[in-house]
């Protein structure tokens, strides 16, 4: 009975994994929608199996539920600045293309450079996309900032990885075409 018990509790933990890693996902390719989806059937999948009692501590802890969703209000606003900083320094180089191309454009109007901050060329302005970006990092911000973590620490790894192996690539590209351009 014990293993049956361990089991089940194992299940709830897999499957809160599995809703974890899937919402990660939808969150970093901007699919709010699909991730209140999945959110709302992983819910409802523990709650109707018995593995959990969501509903029934809702309803018999209200003030501390909405002094939580307060708390996660907050803490999400908190993530998606600093999250929108790291989003436009990643864009620097683009946005300085960007830039150089608009100059190039409104130099003979008069459009003083400061004007660029608010033209439709400016890929880090406040407009709809970008303000769905920031909405999703504010609602799923637990998601968002784990993915964050640990993409560039990934990320950073494998680009070390690759920096250590590149002569190593190039030298047998090298060796190949050297042998096609003997022939």
């Amino acid at each position: 009975m014990e293993f049956l018990a361990a089991l089940a509790g194992g299940w709830a933990i897999v499957w809160t994994l599995v809703l974890f890693a899937i919402i990660t996902a939808t969150v970093e390719h901007e699919l709010g929608t699909v991730s209140f989806i999945v959110l709302a059937v992983g819910l409802l999948v523990l709650e109707f199996t018995g593995t959990t009692a969501l509903w029934a501590w809702a309803s018999t802890n209200p003030l501390r539920l909405v002094g939580l969703a307060v708390l996660y209000l907050l803490a999400g606003c908190a993530w998606a600045l600093i999250k929108w900083w790291l989003y436009v320094r990643k864009q620097k180089e683009r946005v300085e293309k960007y830039f150089k191309y608009w100059r190039g454009m409104t130099r003979n109007e008069g459009v003083a450079d400061s004007g660029f901050l608010d033209s439709d060329e400016n890929p880090v302005q406040l407009n709809s996309e970008n303000r769905n970006r920031i909405m999703i990092w504010m609602m799923w911000w637990v998601p968002s900032l784990f993915w964050t973590v640990v993409s560039d620490l990934v990320i950073g790894i494998w680009n070390r990885l690759y920096d250590l192996l590149a002569g190593g690539f190039a030298k047998i590209a090298r060796g190949i075409v050297a042998g096609i351009i003997a022939k």
